[in-house]
């Protein structure tokens, strides 16, 4: 037997008794593929969705400190204008406060009471 014809018999004999076992295994590879992709696709399906909220919130983060520094601009604007109208106000001690009562006459009558001259 030369060596051409050996190898041929080795061959036969190999593919016979490996050809099952190959194939089966090439379909179990195709089987794993398939799943690999089936997964994939899942995941890429479930990973669209988070995105489009993940950028949702930042958007909400963003808007939110917008908001809490206009906020806080607001908070000062009112503090300044609560300061202005109180270093426009007069407290007498002493004086009762009445609602009704017009405050021209009141400067007035005060001013008469303690004696002291001014101009309305």
């Amino acid at each position: 037997m030369d060596e051409k014809a050996l190898k041929r018999i080795i061959r036969s004999t190999t593919e016979d008794q490996l050809g099952p076992f190959t194939n089966k295994l090439q379909e179990e590879i195709k089987s794993i593929k398939k799943s690999a992709q089936f997964i994939s696709n899942n995941f890429d399906e479930q990973r669209n969705p988070i995105d489009t909220l993940i950028w949702g919130i930042e958007d909400i983060k963003n808007e939110n400190e917008t908001l809490k520094e206009k906020h806080k601009n607001l908070e000062t604007r009112i503090n300044i204008t609560e300061q202005k109208e109180k270093a426009n106000n007069l407290v007498l001690i002493g004086v009762p406060e009445q609602n009704d009562i017009d405050e021209k006459q009141a400067v007035d009558k005060i001013f008469t009471t303690i004696k002291v001259p001014y101009k309305s």
